[in-house]
């Protein structure tokens, strides 16, 4: 899917999410881009916020607690490298947050939008989420992936044959922009 920027993409997409599932949650982790609260409160969907450690990463014991007590269809947003704090998981933190994630068969939402400009000295050992885990829609823009800021074309790639419901939901919706 492809739009003015990453920043409406994400908003389609969570909207998307709560008109798919009603009862839904969307988790954000705390520090987090500040626009991921104001949609979801434009939306008007159930939202719950996770803080990290003193490290400004999440823990893979807090979000087990956090997905075990969820009923229905969850989604998290897990912006990696993280917008505001600069942390950067690791490989191995983000195979386990991918284990904990397939257990509760969470959707992620991966905001890759600054993946692409990870220093060399930590890109060795960077993780995708989508390496670990095939239920993740990654998001980025050409204006930070290409260092082309101002140029407003961001996209989200779907995994094969999975979550086609969202996918086909975000459609009807970006159909009426």
């Amino acid at each position: 899917i492809v739009g003015n920027g990453l920043k409406p993409l994400l908003f389609n997409i969570q909207l998307s999410f709560s008109k798919l599932y009603s009862k839904g949650t969307i988790i954000h982790i705390i520090p987090q881009w500040v626009s991921y609260e104001e949609q979801t409160n434009l939306i008007k969907c159930k939202t719950i916020k996770i803080d990290c450690n003193d490290d400004w990463k999440i823990k893979p014991n807090n979000l087990e607690v956090v997905l075990s007590k969820i009923k229905n269809e969850s989604l998290i947003i897990f912006n990696n490298p993280n917008n505001p704090s600069g942390c950067i998981y690791t490989k191995n933190e983000v195979k386990k947050l991918a284990k904990i994630f397939k257990k509760y068969n969470t959707i992620v939402l991966a905001d890759d939008i600054y993946s692409e400009i990870v220093h060399p000295k930590y890109k060795s050992d960077y993780g995708y989420i989508k390496n670990y885990y095939n239920r993740v829609i990654c998001g980025s823009s050409l204006s930070k992936t290409f260092a082309c800021g101002g140029y407003r074309l961001g996209w989200f790639v779907f995994p094969d044959n999975d979550l086609d419901d969202l996918y086909n939901t975000n459609i009807s919706i970006r159909s009426e922009e």
